[in-house]
């Protein structure tokens, strides 16, 4: 994009009364020409004092001690945006997305930075950060979102919808860090279902949610969860067992589906609707 482009959006999201502007976007690359467009876009987010900007970083696992590389944002954005955090996400080998990334020993995550220039609470701990947390997904569609052309081309916002005081995430999903990479998407609960993997600007978002309603998930000890299995896995076979043949197994997909239904419900009534 030009980057006048990206001056424009902070101009009207700081005049919409924003509470932070968070760039899911990379402006890693030092070889790309400083041009006018550049210069607008930096004392755009001067301006504001308000925008959070990405970064990258690539762990090298493969050596005895993991080698980690940090890629920060150009000197010029980095000096004109009030904060910055690492983009990447913690994909598992099922393109699920289940636990927060909290980013290195040194850079904390895009979420992070955002959270404590927001003023969370949890993330003025810097001491707290790296504490494993599972992510807590709301519902299939927790956060409202809107075109950044509309906003760019100036464009009444939608009926009901406010920018202010609201923390606002910009992203894409085309391309995870450098052209030609595949797309940056994650399953998530409810990708079996709708077919949806959501974009990497979505998993920032929820990340934010959750530390800013100190509602992330904490996984229980090996033990205990070994020992709810073995107990749930007793009590089911032990009960299925006193049923008729035929009864059985229609029994047991019934409660699966129960069970789904259960967890739907749970988590749709805490669903958030914030600015994305």
């Amino acid at each position: 994009f030009d980057r006048a482009l990206h001056a424009k959006l902070v101009r009207r999201l700081q005049q919409e009364g924003a509470k932070l502007v968070v760039f899911d976007v990379l402006f890693i690359d030092a070889s790309r020409a400083i041009t006018a467009a550049e210069h607008d876009f930096a004392a755009a987010m001067k301006d504001s004092g308000r925008v959070v900007i990405g970064a990258q970083y690539f762990e090298d696992t493969q050596l005895a001690a993991n080698s980690t590389t940090v890629w920060p944002p150009i000197d010029l954005f980095r000096d004109a945006a009030a904060g910055w955090g690492l983009a990447r996400l913690h994909r598992d080998t099922d393109f699920g997305a289940r636990r927060v990334s909290p980013g290195t020993d040194r850079v904390p995550c895009l979420a992070w930075k955002a959270a404590e220039l927001a003023g969370v609470e949890v993330a003025q701990q810097p001491g707290t950060r790296r504490q494993e947390r599972w992510l807590n997904y709301y519902c299939r569609e927790p956060f409202a979102g809107i075109s950044y052309s509309d906003v760019v081309s100036g464009k009444p916002l939608p009926p009901g919808f406010s920018f202010k005081d609201k923390v606002v995430f910009i992203g894409s999903g085309e391309v995870a860090g450098f052209t030609g990479q595949e797309k940056e998407q994650f399953r998530y609960p409810w990708t079996w279902v709708t077919g949806h993997f959501p974009f990497g600007v979505e998993m920032h978002a929820t990340t934010y949610a959750n530390l800013a309603r100190r509602d992330w998930m904490t996984r229980l000890p090996m033990a205990v969860e070994i020992l709810l299995l073995l107990i749930c896995g007793a009590a089911a076979g032990y009960g299925l067992s006193c049923l008729r043949p035929l009864a059985a197994p229609g029994l047991a997909s019934l409660d699966r589906i129960t069970a789904c239904s259960c967890l739907w419900l749970a988590v749709a009534t805490n669903a958030p609707r914030e600015g994305l």
